[in-house]
């Protein structure tokens, strides 16, 4: 995500669009999707990976994995927008980076994991006042 960021940056001040308020925004856009997924990912490794980690703790790594991708399908419409037509050409920096990350994006069962974390947030009393309040 970050990469592909970088790349709609240097496009963007290549083509002396950088100044434009349409191409700020979806930049913009994208520097807090960046952000927003890496915090996520941060809380989740760090309630995952202390010695004390209990089955719970796996809610982190399952939402920040579910909002993680929505963070991404959403850059990626940014820097679609942002590009045009000319970053899907495969000599284009970021048409591989791209597909991997689309293909990654495409993993099994995104509905049904929401599904059951947001059952078991909502059984759980420990879970629900963490993730709801």
């Amino acid at each position: 995500m970050r990469r592909l960021t970088v790349l709609t940056a240097d496009q963007l001040r290549a083509r002396g669009q950088q100044d434009a308020p349409l191409q700020a925004m979806r930049l913009h856009r994208m520097i807090t999707a960046c952000e927003t997924a890496r915090l996520w990912l941060a809380q989740a490794a760090c309630r995952i990976e202390r010695p004390a980690a209990t089955a719970a703790d796996a809610q982190a790594a399952i939402l920040a994995r579910l909002r993680t991708t929505d963070e991404a399908v959403a850059l990626l419409a940014n820097m679609d927008q942002a590009l045009g037509a000319a970053s899907f050409a495969t000599a284009h920096p970021a048409d591989r980076i791209r597909r991997d990350l689309g293909l990654y994006l495409r993993q099994a069962g995104p509905d049904a994991l929401a599904l059951s974390s947001v059952d078991r947030i909502l059984a759980d009393p420990d879970l629900h006042q963490r993730w709801i309040g």
